[in-house]
């Protein structure tokens, strides 16, 4: 046969048989290669055979291995190549070259270099406008006509290992789907489509008679009373891919049906089943142009109940109507992908209960609320940071990205107050007297939160000398605790003074002058010891004197005071009478020749008149004088 395709004017599909040709290369040597225009030829075109890398040769053999062999050898020989070492040869391609399988060699003259290409015919191909690639399609083939004498289409006229039906002018031949390879010259708006490993051989000669204008052609077999009538139906589901979002309760999940009986008037009406991962989920209906949709909860699958985060894959299926469409198994449709996207999660850190107060045990005062689609719900503990001091605590949680659920977080400060401490300080001992040292009677409590016992020292004021002192202790604020204080006062009484007046020195004895035999000695706490001038009484004329101190109060001691008496003796006197001028002679007066002279202790010194007795007559007289005892 001359022509096995006629080119229709239709929209949805073309056919063609064609050689499709699939390579490798071998060289060896320095670079040398044969190769073709293209990989796909139509009967009745022509390859174009180059090489490139043959400067060592002036000619090459080209040689044609067929598998299977159909009925010619095909070599080449001396081809001249061109000074750049390139050369080129047109091979033509003929009908019964369908379904053979080509190894090109080519062979240097001159180097005995070898390069190998290597294509095949192994193809029924068909292109369909408006599919997407790669999409998986069923095929239907029916020959019918007068062809033979009982009316069988010869089986050998299919290459194995597809075969002929039997029935009389009617043959079917179905074949499997097969995922589309996409072609480098695709049709405007469409996808070649290859029927891989399958090729069909249908006469050996003549041309179509009465060429269709529909999907169908008829193949010569010897003439136009023996045509065959050769048509193809295809038909294929194309699932769309899907993204939702676990714990989704609406997904809708699309589906559209092709076939090349698709006209006009669409598709329309017809039902598709919805699977996922291979679980039959409802159906729809297709619109006109073939799209049919299924709006599924994807928390109540059939069979499959609530389905998790994750990829799963969408196909369809389509039972088909007789004589028009192609039933379509779940298997044979091109299927995508549901995409089920991890759910956000919201993560709340709530602090109950605050203000907060340091108690130096960890607070902990935080709730955790974890929520998400699918009836996530979970109240975690919080991770807690810096909360058992006083200062900025926080409370934090962090769900880690689970099987259904996104990564979520939250955290929140709250202030851990600083605790009151309580300081006390205690004056034990009382009464105090004035020692001249400092009196220190106190002791400090400082108490708290989380075990703050401390016992320091006081500080005293005015501890020392007599009258009020004062123990305080003011502990500073610190890291947990708030300040405090506390202050008491004490008196320190004033010490007793002792004052002694000592008289040393007696018997005393009149002098005139004030006799002052006494010492004094004031002594008392704290170093006191004085040696002060008594004061004396009477203590210069003869009699009863007396010496004392009075020690005043003084800041630190109180007052005191000593009195000693003392006698002061009365003094000797002495007289002396003199008599002055003899020897006297009688005058008949009175002769008074005496003086006298009283003396003693404290000036006493007096010239008294004497007494005189018979101191006119011639005689003897007298003179004398008596100091009587004074004071």
């Amino acid at each position: 046969m001359a022509t096995l395709l006629h080119l229709t004017k239709g929209r949805f599909l073309n056919f063609a048989l064609t050689l499709m040709a699939s390579f490798f290369l071998v060289t060896t040597g320095w670079g040398q290669t044969v190769t073709t225009d293209k990989l796909d030829y139509a009967p009745g075109e022509t390859a174009i055979i180059t090489g490139e890398g043959w400067t060592g040769d002036q000619f090459v053999d080209l040689h044609f291995a067929e598998d299977p062999f159909v009925d010619h050898i095909h070599d080449y020989h001396d081809i001249a190549v061109n000074a750049d070492g390139t050369f080129r040869v047109e091979f033509p391609i003929f009908d019964r070259h369908l379904g053979v399988t080509f190894t090109l060699t080519a062979e240097g003259k001159q180097t005995g270099i070898t390069a190998t290409r290597i294509f095949t015919d192994g193809a029924f191909l068909f292109a369909a406008e408006g599919l997407p690639s790669n999409t998986s399609v069923i095929v239907t083939y029916t020959i019918s006509g007068n062809g033979g004498g009982n009316g069988t289409f010869p089986t050998p006229s299919f290459i194995p290992p597809s075969t002929a039906g039997s029935s009389i002018n009617n043959k079917t031949i179905t074949l499997n789907s097969y995922t589309t390879t996409f072609n480098p010259n695709p049709p405007a708006n469409g996808v070649n489509y290859v029927i891989l490993n399958y090729g069909l051989r249908i006469g050996s000669s003549g041309q179509p008679t009465n060429p269709q204008t529909s999907n169908s052609f008829d193949v010569g077999g010897g003439g136009g009373g023996n045509a065959a009538l050769f048509t193809a139906n295809y038909g294929a589901l194309v699932s769309s891919p899907v993204t939702a979002t676990y714990g989704s309760t609406s997904a809708t999940l699309t589906s559209r049906l092709y076939s090349n009986y698709q006209t006009s008037t669409g598709i329309s009406g017809q039902t598709i089943i919805f699977y996922i991962n291979d679980v039959n989920v409802g159906s729809g209906t297709t619109n006109a142009s073939g799209v049919a949709t299924r709006t599924v909860d994807l928390t109540n699958l059939p069979t499959l109940g609530t389905i998790n985060a994750g990829n799963y894959t969408i196909s369809s299926s389509f039972a088909g109507v007789t004589n028009t469409y192609l039933s379509i198994s779940e298997a044979n449709s091109t299927t995508s992908t549901l995409t089920v996207n991890k759910a956000s999660t919201t993560t709340v850190v709530t602090i109950n209960g605050g203000p907060f107060t340091y108690t130096g045990s960890a607070q902990t005062p935080a709730t955790v609320s974890v929520i998400g689609a699918g009836g996530l719900d979970l109240t975690p503990d919080a991770t807690y940071a810096d909360n058992t001091n006083a200062g900025t605590a926080n409370a934090s949680y962090s769900y880690a990205e689970s099987a259904n659920h996104l990564a979520s977080s939250d955290s929140e400060d709250f202030t851990i107050g600083k605790a009151a401490s309580v300081t006390t300080v205690t004056i034990t001992g009382d009464p105090f007297t004035y020692t001249g040292s400092a009196i220190i009677p106190a002791t400090v409590t400082v108490t708290g939160a989380g075990g703050l016992d401390l016992t320091p020292a006081p500080v005293y004021a005015n501890n020392t000398n007599a009258g009020t002192a004062n123990a305080s202790y003011s502990y500073a604020e610190s890291a947990n605790h708030l300040a405090s204080s506390d202050s008491e006062d004490f008196t320190i009484g004033k010490a007793a003074s002792v004052t002694t007046v000592t008289i040393t020195g007696d018997p005393f004895t009149y002098t005139g002058s004030a006799i002052t035999p006494a010492t004094v000695s004031v002594t008392g706490a704290g170093g006191l010891d004085l040696t002060p001038d008594a004061t004396y009484a009477d203590n210069t004329n003869a009699g009863t004197a007396n010496a004392s101190y009075s020690y005043a109060e003084s800041a630190n001691h109180l007052a005191s005071s000593d009195s000693q008496d003392f006698g002061i003796g009365k003094a000797a006197s002495t007289t002396v009478v003199t008599i002055n001028g003899g020897p006297f002679t009688y005058t008949g007066s009175a002769q008074t020749p005496a003086t006298v002279s009283v003396t003693g202790a404290g000036g006493l010194d007096l010239t008294p008149d004497a007494t005189y007795a018979n101191n006119t007559n011639a005689g003897t007289a007298n003179a004398s004088y008596s100091y009587a005892e004074s004071a």
